[in-house]
């Protein structure tokens, strides 16, 4: 029921399913670090999915034949340790090493923060379990009444001047709904909003927008 206290209340309505939030380099406890004379290889461990993190270290790769020799064999050893993925954290300036990567077996799963991000699913006897990375938005809006006086808080579509709508917008990477719903209101019309309860959800496929 998306009550928001005082004069309000707040309706969220969500226009997908819900998103996947990247947060897997929080979810890594440091294993060791494997350096050779031109490269260094950091190792990691992360707990969902039994995978292995290697980040490729921004500085100049004077063998690329060398390194990915290296990342072979760091694959191979992690194969063998019964890890089920391996994820690739290769820095934008490094680019140029993602086809020979792809050939290698690895898959594109998202870029990020200047990183490219790919990942080699080494269980044979398993399903690929990774998801996919974001493909969905998540869009909120909040209904605000008017205690007193039980007026509803309407906005002018910047888009369809025309129309009127509840104040909302899209959430922001990893923000809770009830926060979008507040600041999106606060944004649109002012208005100081509290978040209480969820009223509704509403789910689209093949929009071109959002709102």
């Amino acid at each position: 029921m998306a009550l928001m206290r005082n004069i309000n209340r707040c309706f969220y309505y969500r226009l997908s399913s819900s998103f996947y939030r990247s947060s897997v380099s929080k979810k890594f406890r440091h294993c060791c670090i494997y350096k050779n004379k031109f490269s260094t290889l950091a190792l990691s461990e992360i707990q969902p999915y039994n995978a292995v993190r290697i980040d490729v270290d921004e500085k100049e790769i004077e063998n690329v034949v060398e390194f990915y020799d290296s990342l072979k064999l760091q694959v191979t050893e992690s194969k063998n340790k019964g890890r089920s993925a391996v994820w690739l954290h290769i820095p934008v300036k490094h680019s140029a090493l993602v086809s020979e990567v792809v050939i290698s077996g690895f898959t594109l799963h998202h870029a990020y923060n200047n990183e490219i991000v790919l990942y080699k699913w080494l269980d044979d006897t398993r399903q690929n379990k990774i998801p996919h990375f974001a493909t969905h938005q998540v869009g909120v809006c909040g209904v605000v009444i008017r205690e007193d006086t039980s007026e509803l808080l309407v906005t002018q579509d910047k888009y369809k001047p025309a129309k009127w709508k509840f104040p909302g917008g899209l959430s922001e990477f990893a923000e809770n709904i009830a926060d979008t719903a507040e600041r999106e209101v606060l944004e649109e019309t002012g208005i100081v909003a509290e978040f209480q309860s969820v009223l509704a959800f509403r789910q689209h496929h093949y929009l071109p927008m959002a709102f």
